[in-house]
Formats: C-alpha cells, sequence, structure tokens
C-alpha cells in the first residue's frame, strides 16, 4: 500500500511539473512575439507628415503667368512686318539658349529699301552687291534706359562681315523692335521660346 502511494505521488507531481513546463513555454512564446512587435514601433506623427509633405510637394515654375512665343510665331510676326514694306523676304528668327537671337533674310528690292530708309544711300552699292543674298544678323536683348531693345552684335552676307549700321535702320529702330518693347528685366530669351514674365509688348496683343 505504501509503495502504491509513493508511485501515485511521484506520477502527480511529474504530471504538474510537465504542466508548469508547458505554461511556461507558452508565456515565452508569448513574449517573443510581443518583442517583435516592439521592435517595429508605428511611424510617429513627425514621420508621417514629412512622408505626406514630400509626396504631395509640386515643382512650380518661378514664372507662372509668363507669355512664352515661340521662334516658329515670332518668324511669322517678322515676315508680316517686313512683308509691309515689301524690301524683305525669306525672313527667319531663331532664338537660340544662350539668349542669343539670330534674323535671317534676304533684301529684295534695294530701291524700295532706300525709298524707305533714305540715310542707307550711303550704302547703295553695297545694297546692290547683297541683294537677293542671305544676310545673317545675330544679336541679343540690351537695357536701353530699363527697356529692352535688339542689339545687333554682327552682320554677314554668305559669311562674309559686313557694317552692321546697313541693317541696323530696320532692325533696331523700327517695327522689328517693338517684338521686345518691354520692361529689360521682364523678358528673356530661352532656347526656342521668348519668354515675357509681365505683359507683352503691345505689337503681339493684336
Amino acid at each position: 500500500m505504501k509503495q502504491y502511494t509513493k508511485n501515485w505521488m511521484m506520477a502527480f507531481t511529474i504530471s504538474l511539473l510537465v504542466c508548469a513546463c508547458f505554461v511556461l513555454a507558452f508565456m515565452l512564446y508569448l513574449n517573443s512575439q510581443g518583442g517583435t512587435a516592439e521592435e517595429q514601433p508605428a511611424p510617429s506623427q513627425k514621420e508621417t507628415d514629412d512622408k505626406s509633405g514630400t509626396e504631395e510637394f509640386t515643382d512650380v515654375p518661378d514664372n507662372v503667368g509668363a507669355v512664352s512665343f515661340t521662334e516658329d510665331q515670332i518668324t511669322e510676326l517678322a515676315r508680316n512686318i517686313f512683308s509691309l514694306d515689301g524690301f524683305l523676304n525669306n525672313v527667319s528668327v531663331e532664338l537660340k539658349s544662350d539668349s542669343e537671337i539670330k534674323v535671317g533674310a534676304k533684301i529684295k528690292d534695294k530701291d524700295a529699301l532706300l525709298e524707305q530708309y533714305p540715310e542707307l544711300e550711303k550704302y547703295s552699292l553695297l545694297l546692290s552687291a547683297v541683294e537677293n543674298r542671305n544676310i545673317e544678323v545675330i544679336g541679343g536683348l540690351s537695357d536701353n534706359g530699363g527697356m529692352a531693345a535688339f542689339e545687333i552684335e554682327s552682320v554677314s552676307v554668305s559669311g562674309v562681315p559686313i557694317d552692321k549700321g546697313l541693317i541696323s535702320p530696320f532692325i533696331e529702330e523700327d517695327d522689328f523692335s517693338e517684338l521686345f518693347s518691354v520692361e529689360y528685366d521682364s523678358v528673356e530669351v530661352d532656347d526656342g521660346l521668348l519668354v515675357f514674365k509681365n505683359g507683352v509688348p503691345d505689337i503681339l496683343k493684336y
């Protein structure tokens, strides 16, 4: 009888120890899961705001509201200007990335040109020589008392330099110059574009 009681007590004790081990193992498992969740904390409100702000940011150009004309549009306008006078044809305008403006044309009628600009009479022989030949004018915008103005840097005929005084009366001083007649700081030449930041010249409003 004593031996039976002893065996029963031993079995009961072993059963308790096994149950305790299972409970301990289960608690350790729960703790390990909780630890993993704590190692990955939820993002803070500041981090969430920063991320949201980055996604919603839009790079707005500085010249919002500016009006741009392509070199094709400026060329068409220049052709209209000079076709009224009848002494130029093959007019073209190129707007370069370095703010350079290149104008190409041919003198179609020397006599009509001299009639319009008698001050060019001193260039009569030269005009006869360059009539119906390609003329290239290179220039850019300059500050003329706070207003933008087209200023000629060089003139050439078939690659040969000539006196820019031959061209300046009807390029720098006549209707062509009106294409740029705004405040100097409010206009710029970009690659293929003439950009007006604060209103356009009167000649471009029609």
